[in-house]
């Protein structure tokens, strides 16, 4: 989201609303038709989805440091939140690509798909490598068998 006031919804911002004019293009599209969209509820900035039993949870990134997504996953846990139980935790904030096992657990974190940041340049001093973040979940499928970071063009 652009602003990070209290005051705004996550909800119902132009980035939600960007995700449902692509829904609605799918829609009208037969050969899209049966992919799915999912929104956070009203007031939340997290979502966690059952994906054929695997829970993936997502969050933004915003809410901890990057050296402390440990300590806001954590303290999710203890809150018995749905965030708290997944297995599979993705978040973006940061423009790298990562990843952490924790316990039997994965936290992933989501490259780019931006060109380049002018914000992370100035927060970092570097430049970030752009891609597209996929993976085969749920059921059987191991994540970490399964992820991959496809190059995207500056």
């Amino acid at each position: 989201e652009v602003t990070r006031q209290v005051a705004a919804d996550p909800a119902d911002g132009w980035n939600v609303e960007i995700a449902a004019s692509v829904q609605d293009i799918c829609a009208e599209n037969p050969e899209l038709s049966h992919v799915e969209f999912r929104y956070p509820s009203s007031g939340h900035q997290t979502l966690t989805i059952d994906i054929d039993g695997c829970m993936l949870g997502l969050f933004h990134g915003h809410q901890a440091s990057q050296n402390n997504v440990m300590k806001f996953l954590s303290g999710h846990a203890a809150g018995q939140t749905a965030l708290g139980g997944a297995d599979v935790w993705v978040s973006g904030h940061y423009h790298n690509f990562r990843t952490m096992d924790v316990g039997n657990r994965l936290w992933i974190q989501a490259p780019t798909t931006d060109p380049g940041s002018e914000w992370y340049r100035d927060r970092s001093g570097m430049e970030s490598n752009p891609g597209l973040l996929t993976m085969v979940i749920g059921g059987d499928f191991d994540p970490r068998e399964n992820i991959s970071v496809l190059g995207v063009d500056k």
